[in-house]
């Protein structure tokens, strides 16, 4: 095996390492938190935006309408489609957001890998997978658990689309931007640069 070959295999390794790391912070939160208990649930967790998203999940799993109009539906609509499987479990939900942050570290690393260099995919990645607000973040009900792994989707393809020209990469990338804003409005604004960048390439 080549010297190239060996140092590829090692960087590839930095990266597994960082997610397990991530992933290992997510899950002590998870746990330090203790989302099973129901005083926890009632007393941390479903205030304020958290018991909005709560009450519309609801609404949408047993068919009524809470008059909420004011919040995103994607954010209720994940929830409502994990308790139709699993039950009415909040728990279940910081458990996921665990994997999903850690997937938005490797999104992470893949873009700045695009655009940048491997070094700094690798520097990028480890500041997002020990930045304490992204780890406290799955320990809420907040939409951002689903909206930045689907903003950093929407860039990743686009960037790929911007490189390769392939009509099917941009098709995707506006699925994922489409589906961010079922999450958080403000990426309707996103158009603009997304308009700029077509014009420039």
């Amino acid at each position: 095996m080549t010297k190239s070959a060996n140092s590829f295999r090692n960087k590839n390794n930095y990266i597994y390492i960082i997610l397990v790391v991530a992933f290992l912070l997510r899950l002590g939160a998870f746990i330090s938190f203790s989302p099973w208990d129901e005083s926890v649930v009632s007393s941390k967790l479903l205030l304020s935006d958290g018991a909005s998203y709560q009450n519309l999940a609801l609404g949408m799993l047993e068919g009524y309408d809470n008059g909420e109009t004011f919040w995103a539906p994607g954010f209720p609509a994940f929830l409502a489609a994990v308790y139709s499987i699993v039950g009415v479990k909040p728990w279940v939900i910081l458990f996921l957001n665990c994997f999903i942050s850690t997937f938005s570290v490797f999104l992470l690393y893949l873009i700045g890998k695009k655009l940048f260099t491997e070094k700094i995919a690798l520097f990028s990645a480890i500041l997002l997978a020990i930045e304490p607000h992204q780890i406290v973040y799955t320990q809420t009900f907040f939409s951002e658990n689903l909206f930045i792994p689907l903003i950093l989707l929407f860039f990743l393809f686009f960037i790929n689309y911007l490189a390769e020209h392939k009509r099917l990469l941009l098709v995707v990338a506006a699925v994922f931007l489409g589906l961010s804003m079922y999450f958080r409005p403000a990426a309707n604004f996103l158009f603009i640069p997304v308009i700029i960048s077509l014009y420039i390439f």
